[in-house]
């Protein structure tokens, strides 16, 4: 069977998702109250998800 791959990285220009001491507060620049910017319709066509340690302990 087929399978059709789409790989998605979030990062930074310089190649980081956070700030020294892992500080994620550049991304309320955008934030909206209630705005999920599409992320539940993208959610929607993932069946497997690969993140490092530190991101899955920061429980985002």
């Amino acid at each position: 069977m087929e399978r059709k791959v789409i790989l998605y990285i979030a990062t930074g220009v310089d190649g980081y998702n956070a700030q020294p001491e892992d500080d994620l507060s550049v991304l309320s620049i955008v934030e909206k109250e209630g705005e999920d910017y599409g992320y539940d319709e993208l959610i929607q066509t993932i069946d497997t998800v690969i993140m490092g340690r530190k991101t899955d302990d920061a429980k985002l």
